[in-house]
This record gives structure tokens, sequence and C-alpha cells, in this order.
């Protein structure tokens, strides 16, 4: 893997594993727990960091098209998204592929996620010097992206969803708190 590569790689990765380190000590009914009837639960959560991540391998798969839009137009568009991650606003998934179904369990997410950043070094491994600029990746807002781009979108995006997990506990500490105070007659 090129060193610039293996570096946000590494980078990705330590994510991911503290991420789910984090949530393994977690109840099942806590990581099932909806803080409100159109929120995600934390499981929710990872399975849509799991869809992204997967639906953005399987479309290499895909011939991409002779014109992919503008570079610069691109690069402003992701710096966007990268800049406003890390804010505590909702932002609805910009498809409904990306959206989480519930139904996974996270033993399973965790697998799957394991299994898609497998592939992705497999990918990355084989990005030569020459390939690193090329537009390979979809964004379904920012347009194409090079690999670098979308790795630093990974890694942003990934930071969003746990400043979310952080309010989701929040909300369940308060939740439990709440539930817990004696009533008054």
């Amino acid at each position: 893997m090129l060193p610039s590569l293996d570096r946000l790689f590494k980078r990705i990765e330590s994510q991911r594993v503290v991420v789910m380190e984090e949530l393994k000590r977690e109840a099942v009914e806590d990581v099932a727990w909806k803080p409100g009837p159109e929120s995600w639960s934390l499981t929710e959560v990872i399975e849509h960091l799991v869809i992204a991540e997967e639906r953005s391998l399987r479309g290499l798969e895909r011939e991409r098209p002779a014109n992919l839009g503008s570079r610069l137009g691109a690069a402003v568009r992701i710096r966007l998204l990268t800049l406003l991650a890390p804010l505590p606003i909702r932002v609805k998934a910009p498809s409904k592929g990306l959206m989480p179904t519930g139904i996974p369990e996270l033993p399973e997410l965790a697998t799957r996620w394991g299994e898609a950043r497998c592939r992705l070094a497999g990918v990355l491994d084989a990005v030569t010097p020459a390939a690193l600029g090329e537009r390979r990746w979809k964004h379904p807002i920012a347009g194409w992206l090079d690999t670098s781009d979308w790795l630093g979108f990974i890694y942003a995006h990934t930071n969003h969803h746990r400043a979310q997990i952080g309010r989701i506990h929040s909300a369940l500490r308060e939740h439990r708190s709440r539930s817990t105070l004696p009533t008054h007659v």
C-alpha cells in the first residue's frame, strides 16, 4: 500500500476498532434503544456506516461514466461536507439505500464492517502512484472523488456518527435518570 494511503487507512481502521470496542461492552437493550421515534439506535448508526462502506466498494465494480463532472466542484463539496461533519446537526442520508433497516445485530455488523475494511485494504493495495489521483469513488452529494479524498470522507463521516453515538448515550443516561426518579402522588 502506498505510504499516504496506508496512513489514511490506519487512521480509519483505528477509528472503527475504537467505535466497536466501545459498543461491544454495551447491553443488547442499550444498543437497540432509540431516543425518539425518528431517531436511530446505536446499532442503526453502525449499520448506516457499514452500508455506506459496502456500497462504496460495490460502486467500484460498476463502470464509471465518461464525464465524472468537475473535479474542483467535487473537491469543494467534499471539503464542505467534511467541515460540516463535526457539527451536531442532523443530516438526512442522501439515499434510501443508506438508511439502516434495524434488522442486523451488532455482532453481525461488526463482522460486516471488518470484512468491508479487508476488501478496502485490498483495493488500496492495488492503487499505484499513477492511479492515486483517479476519481473512482462516487459520493452521492459530492460526486466522484479520488482515493485520498474518499478516505478523508470516511474518517469525517465516522466522526460525525461518533458524535451522534455520544448524543444517544447522553439521552439514554437522561432517560434512565428520569425513569428512576420517585414519582409524587
